[in-house]
């Protein structure tokens, strides 16, 4: 028998291949090419759908805390993070004061305590967003953000302002939480800050629930607007009569007693508004503005510890998913309280 030639040769391999092919046994290169296309998109696919690994926790004194986040919506400033040993005495001032420590819903958060060691730096006026401010901040800061996310009707997430504290409770929460924060940085001292707490106490008690919102949205400006202006006022006056008792080096504890003493601000932010309301002689949602919002009155029911007990978040967070919601409609209305003389 004659060999076959390298032209018969390939022949045979061409008709041998296509008769694999046809029978399943070998695969086309254009098909080997294509399944490995489809894995290399399906690669791609699932790395695109995968979510980023979170970021690790940032150890003490390593990083920055954005004040956007923690405590004013509206600041653009980052400050340090507290070092161990920063964390340690702002514990030990706490425990010097109260002589325990504190109790799990007036913990603050390492970066809380940093805002604060920031404030007491660098003396400016130690406002806390109390839309911001709330207990147990770590365990809910997560959904707090998630639901400070709106869809815009070209479907983009858009920020929107979380919404304060809907009831006195709710505030005195926030308050506490400010408080552990000024004590554990030697911001204030602790008899100031009653005086002021009771003041607001005071409003409340003559004014009722109903005026809730009004009572809010003048201590909020009063802490962030009217603070700054009785310094300025302070400061003045200490120049030229050194025995006055504002004290350059621990400013806001003269700051709170003056804001609990400052009738006139009261009476124009909250009382005159407020007389207009009880008597009905005007609504309260014209006597609101937008500065200082507070979630509907109807929807938030519980404080923290009634319905959670205490060291529990649940009612807190049933609060501030009413809060982040935004709005203050559907207030309830209550008749008008029998009135005395005005709170002094």
């Amino acid at each position: 028998p004659v060999a076959p030639s390298l032209v018969q040769q390939g022949a045979a391999k061409m008709f041998w291949r296509i008769g694999a092919i046809r029978a399943g046994t070998v695969a086309s290169r254009e098909a080997v090419a294509r399944i490995a296309q489809q894995a290399h998109e399906l690669a791609v696919a699932q790395a695109k759908a995968a979510p980023p690994p979170p970021p690790p926790p940032l150890a003490a004194g390593v990083g920055k805390v954005k004040m956007s986040v923690f405590c004013n919506q509206t600041s653009d400033v980052e400050v340090d993070l507290l070092d161990a040993a920063g964390i340690a005495r702002c514990y030990a001032n706490y425990k010097k004061v109260f002589h325990l420590a504190p109790e799990p819903v007036r913990e603050a958060t390492v970066e809380q305590l940093s805002i604060g060691a920031h404030f007491k730096k660098t003396k400016e006026n130690p406002y806390w967003d109390y839309s911001l401010l709330i207990p147990f901040t770590n365990r809910l800061m997560k959904k707090v953000k998630l639901r400070g996310l709106s869809i815009s009707p070209d479907g983009k997430f858009v920020q929107v302002e979380l919404t304060g504290p809907p009831t006195f409770a709710n505030w005195q929460e926030s308050f506490n939480l400010d408080t552990t924060i000024a004590i554990s940085n030697e911001i204030t001292n602790l008899g100031p800050r009653l005086t002021y707490e009771a003041k607001i106490a005071k409003f409340v008690a003559h004014w009722g629930p109903a005026c809730w919102p009004l009572i809010y949205q003048a201590e909020s400006r009063m802490r962030g607007e009217q603070f700054v202006r009785l310094q300025r006022q302070a400061e003045a006056e200490k120049a030229v009569n050194a025995a006055h008792p504002y004290d350059p080096n621990l400013p806001w504890d003269y700051i709170f007693l003056a804001a609990a003493r400052d009738s006139d601000f009261w009476k124009d932010e909250l009382e005159n508004p407020a007389l207009q309301v009880v008597t009905k002689a005007r609504s309260i949602g014209v006597a609101l503005d937008t500065d200082a919002p507070i979630a509907a009155l109807n929807q938030a029911q519980l404080s923290l510890h009634s319905a959670g007990g205490s060291g529990s978040a649940g009612s807190w967070e049933q609060s501030q998913r009413d809060r982040s919601q935004g709005g203050g409609g559907g207030r309830t209305t209550r008749p008008p309280p029998q009135f005395d003389d005005p709170p002094s």
